[in-house]
């Protein structure tokens, strides 16, 4: 009787770990992805691409773009797919939508209305 009391103790205790090491590494990988959505803005590339596009006019078609220079069509380039990427990170439960709107909000706002056709 006690060896099942204990079997049965056991096993709920390992659940309980279990539940609570599952928890735990959820929290690390959304504290991981926040630090990596982080270092995206810190990233030279990066700024450098979004001080070249804010020459573009909003609504600016490939052509307008291209018009402008490789450069700016590498700006274009680089801030789509970083912007991709953070989008995908929210679409696989890796990042919240809230964290990537607190960290590019802003940015993705004003590169949508360049970059909208």
């Amino acid at each position: 009787m006690i060896a099942e009391i204990i079997g049965g103790l056991s096993i709920v205790a390992g659940l309980a770990v279990g539940w609570f090491q599952v928890r735990h590494h959820r929290a690390q990988q959304r504290n991981a992805a926040a630090i990596n959505l982080a270092q995206t803005f810190y990233n030279r590339d990066f700024a450098q691409s979004i001080a070249l596009m804010q020459n573009v006019p909003d609504g600016a078609y490939l052509r307008q773009i291209r018009e402008l220079g490789r450069e700016c069509e590498e700006a274009a380039i680089t801030l789509t797919t970083s912007f991709e990427t953070m989008g995908l990170l929210v679409y696989k439960g890796i990042a919240s939508m809230g964290l990537v709107l607190d960290l590019a909000g802003g940015i993705v706002a004003v590169m949508r209305r360049k970059l909208d056709q």
